[in-house]
């Protein structure tokens, strides 16, 4: 009663994404005409083109060979993240032939960091699985990837999967709250999973479909590196943003 007293009482209630306002006004019981949403943003950074030299380098850095297929996430080490879902994933790809090609990096921090330790250690996947710690150069990662992975049960409007999609990195990801609304018809939205394994399982098979096709990675980047542009720029938040703030300060 009194988050929804605080919502009915702002000027304006923005959220990242259409499914979290949908979901706000259901949970609260808040008028259809309340709220908005802003989609999130990539910042310009990550719109670069790709550096080959920095591409180089942060794989020689992993032991990736420019013939592996590097998988990387970035988000922190938490539970609603869905590592877990990768390592599983793993499990069942162990015996395909693309298995020896594939390698992952996940940077990101958290309270899960020992546990997922343990878990890459006991599965023998220590020399599969690096986990990076917190990075502040994410776009350098981006060039080193070739598949951007992101098997969230919850979300915003992911800026990992923006951000991604911006250095045309193709994404795998989960259908939590606005990543179809981000990815558009240009990634792999893992279906809805009646269980853990049969998401691992659906997460193993859309890596094995695009880890053994570089045609399709490379098509899927350049869809979802033109979706950016044209949706998901920091200036077009920005001047929606402000154009909201103008709006309600003209009408005090």
């Amino acid at each position: 009663a009194a988050l929804k007293s605080h919502y009915l009482d702002a000027r304006t209630v923005i959220t990242k994404s259409r499914e979290n306002l949908e979901f706000l006004r259901a949970r609260l019981e808040l008028p259809a005409d309340v709220g908005m949403f802003i989609p999130n943003s990539a910042s310009d950074s990550f719109f670069a083109p790709v550096d080959e030299r920095i591409r180089a380098t942060r794989r020689q850095q992993l032991g990736v060979s420019e013939t592996d297929v590097l998988c990387f996430t970035a988000a922190g080490l938490r539970p609603v993240k869905g590592h877990a879902y990768q390592l599983h994933a793993l499990r069942y790809l162990e015996g395909n032939a693309i298995f020896s090609r594939l390698k992952f990096a996940w940077a990101g921090d958290g309270p899960l960091r020992g546990f997922l330790h343990n878990q890459i250690t006991e599965s023998a996947f220590t020399e599969k699985i690096h986990l990076l710690g917190h990075v502040s150069n994410v776009d350098e990662w981006l060039d080193a990837a070739d598949i951007f992975i992101l098997p969230s049960l919850g979300e915003g409007m992911p800026g990992s999967v923006l951000e991604a999609m911006a250095k045309g990195v193709p994404v795998i990801a989960t259908r939590a709250g606005g990543t179809p609304e981000a990815l558009g018809d240009c990634g792999q939205l893992l279906p809805e999973a009646a269980d853990d394994n049969a998401r691992a399982r659906d997460l193993a098979e859309a890596i094995r479909n695009w880890a053994g096709d570089e045609k399709a990675r490379r098509s899927a980047g350049a869809c979802g590196r033109n979706r950016a542009a044209a949706h998901f720029t920091r200036r077009r938040m920005l001047d929606t943003y402000m154009a909201v703030v103008e709006k309600e300060l003209a009408s005090n």
